[in-house]
């Protein structure tokens, strides 16, 4: 990795979710596949992600433009009712932290947010609350000490963070966690150091969490050489075991990585080019089962025993975990071929879908003021 790329390009990681989640939707009711879809909403904002909450509501947000503090706003939207009420709002609002900064924790969905510091010129990072009970926002922790850009998943209850800290020319990653009743960070990994000037060190560049283990993919480079690969650590940050990634180096390493998924023995990467693989853990190595570009995992990452949900973007294809038969599957929604798939929220029961339309033929090719959502029982997409 060339100097000043492990973590200035973290630095525009929330650009990457705009561009990532840029669909929209044009489908009448009598094209609406009644078997899948039921009850619909329009779009609440079509540029932002929305998170499901249940079978009948989800969170979505958007920023006030009328709002002198440039305030995100944060809703909740029934589906049955077609209502929504306003349950908080974040002043200063810079940016969602990366592609992983939201988790859902019991009744609590937590978000991690850079705000602009006024008094120092630079970001701070909150850790916000969502209480689905009050339908309330709070504040929950301020760190001005790290980087903005932070990656965080669900871990026994509580919230691993992946933070970095800059001084001079040299960039410290760590993996932190975060004690929600405490509220404050409590144990930390090894800390890896790189050397941005002289462009060695050892850098971990994103990470995730599966049941009793932290999956870390770090980088180290010297001046002749850089190598890659994926440690497995415990809850007390004790090594476990190194995962290869030389079947499948060339192809996702060129750009940094800034996603990774784990789920049993199956594995998801991307890269800042939106360059993708779902592929399978095989004697401690990766080994690639479909190589294709912006495919997305969904949110519902830290679901355990269900699968997320994989689809690619641009079309109605998804893929889902068949944990009976250790398989891969891949599915279709099956409709018209201007309509795909815009966004997937997923919980244990059911998901929230988000159908994108384009027509090239039309004007405006994306249909803007037609999008719409649908929260589907999850039985009716994992259907093999």
């Amino acid at each position: 990795m060339k100097s000043n790329t492990i973590f200035k390009l973290l630095l525009f990681s929330f650009l990457f979710i705009f561009i990532v989640l840029f669909s929209f939707v044009f489908i009448s009711a009598n094209e609406i596949r009644t078997d899948i879809f039921n009850d619909t909403v329009k779009a609440n904002n079509q540029f932002l992600p929305k998170y499901i909450v249940d079978e009948d509501s989800f969170i979505f947000f958007y920023i006030d433009d009328h709002d002198i503090n440039r305030s995100m706003v944060y809703c909740r939207q029934y589906i049955k009712s077609n209502k929504s009420i306003e349950i908080g709002r974040i002043p200063k609002y810079a940016f969602t932290s990366s592609i992983n900064s939201v988790v859902r924790i019991n009744d609590s969905i937590y978000l991690h947010i850079s705000v602009y510091d006024v008094k120092n010129s630079w970001f701070k990072n909150v850790i916000y609350e969502i209480d689905i009970n009050q339908n309330t926002l709070n504040e929950v922790f301020i760190d001005s000490e790290h980087q903005p850009i932070t990656t965080i998943y669900e871990y026994k209850g509580n919230i691993i963070s992946l933070l970095n800290k800059r001084t001079d020319d040299m960039y410290y990653t760590s993996i932190n966690f975060f004690d929600i009743d405490k509220k404050k960070y409590i144990q930390k990994s090894n800390e890896y150091t790189f050397n941005e000037k002289e462009s060695i060190g050892c850098a971990i560049v994103t990470c995730c969490t599966y049941k009793d283990y932290i999956y870390a993919f770090i980088e180290e480079r010297t001046k002749d050489s850089v190598h890659y690969s994926i440690k497995v650590f415990d809850e007390y940050f004790t090594y476990i075991k190194s995962i290869s990634i030389s079947n499948i180096e060339e192809y996702i390493t060129k750009s940094l990585v800034n996603q990774m998924v784990v789920i049993e023995n199956f594995i998801y990467l991307r890269n800042f080019s939106a360059t993708t693989l779902i592929g399978k853990i095989i004697d401690n190595a990766v080994m690639p089962l479909v190589k294709e570009q912006a495919i997305i995992v969904t949110d519902g990452i830290s679901l355990i025993n269900k699968s997320p949900y994989f689809f690619i973007e641009g079309t109605d294809k998804y893929f889902f975990i068949d944990f009976d038969n250790n398989s891969l599957i891949s599915k279709s929604l099956n409709i018209d071929k201007n309509y795909y798939i815009n966004f997937i929220s997923t919980n244990d029961h059911v998901s929230l879908l988000s159908i994108g339309y384009y027509d090239e033929k039309t004007p405006s090719n994306f249909h803007f003021d037609k999008a719409f959502q649908s929260i589907v029982d999850n039985s009716k997409l994992l259907k093999k």
